[in-house]
């Protein structure tokens, strides 16, 4: 069951979990929820990390929500399909384009996917919540 109405939304972004440390970004159900168990376990290391849910991919993001984006230092895209323009790109190109001190990084699938099942095809690209709780360790 969603609890939209309690999260904080910015016209095509919308806050599934506050932070203060990191912001995963993301679209779709599938990394959203991976996204919120990654903040979940770097939470009990005292990682602070927002979710950001992207409810669409076209079109440019309004001056609220690049504001929103630039709350963070570091912003962690996650694409759980093949890179291509896609979410990264419209993130790091518009807080280029403002001149930006956020780091904007991408993890997805690199090359041709792996094959298996979901949970084993999401750990050979580290997209499984464990891994990435594990890469916001390394980058504190």
């Amino acid at each position: 069951r969603s609890n939209i109405s309690r999260e904080n939304s910015h016209g095509a972004l919308i806050v599934r979990k506050e932070g203060t440390d990191w912001a995963f970004v993301t679209s779709g159900p599938s990394a959203l929820k991976i996204a919120m168990q990654a903040a979940e376990i770097a939470a009990t290391s005292g990682i602070q990390a927002s979710v950001i849910s992207v409810r669409r991919l076209t079109g440019e993001f309004t001056n609220e929500e690049v504001e929103q984006l630039m709350k963070f230092k570091k912003l962690l895209v996650l694409e759980n399909y093949l890179s291509g323009p896609g979410l990264y790109e419209k993130c790091s190109r518009t807080l280029a384009s403002c001149n930006s001190q956020s780091k904007v990084q991408r993890i997805g699938v690199v090359g041709v996917p792996s094959n298996g099942q979901a949970e084993e095809v999401l750990r050979a690209h580290k997209l499984d919540p464990a891994s990435l709780a594990d890469l916001l360790f390394k980058h504190e």
